[in-house]
This record gives structure tokens, C-alpha cells and sequence, in this order.
């Protein structure tokens, strides 16, 4: 019984931590597509304030 339960809690927390690497990984592919949007506006902001 406690081979069971223990079971089915291993599996559920390895799909949650499935889950979060996945969702890191495309958090990380869209923070770069907004890193290279906002490249110009930080470079023109920079050349200003020097």
C-alpha cells in the first residue's frame, strides 16, 4: 500500500517538475524574443544619457 501511494506521488511530482522545466524553457525563449525587441529602445535610451 505504502509502495503504491509512494509511487503515485513520485510520478506526480516528476510531472510537475516536467511541467516547470518546460515552462522555464519557454519563459526563457520568449524573454529573449523581448530581449531583442527592446535592443534598439535601450541602445537609443544609452546614447542619450552619454
Amino acid at each position: 500500500m505504502i509502495d503504491s501511494i509512494l509511487t503515485d506521488f513520485l510520478s506526480r511530482e516528476e510531472q510537475v517538475e516536467a511541467d516547470l522545466a518546460n515552462g522555464y524553457q519557454e519563459m526563457a525563449a520568449l524573454n529573449t524574443e523581448i530581449c531583442h525587441e527592446f535592443i534598439a529602445c535601450e541602445n537609443e535610451a544609452d546614447a542619450q544619457i552619454r
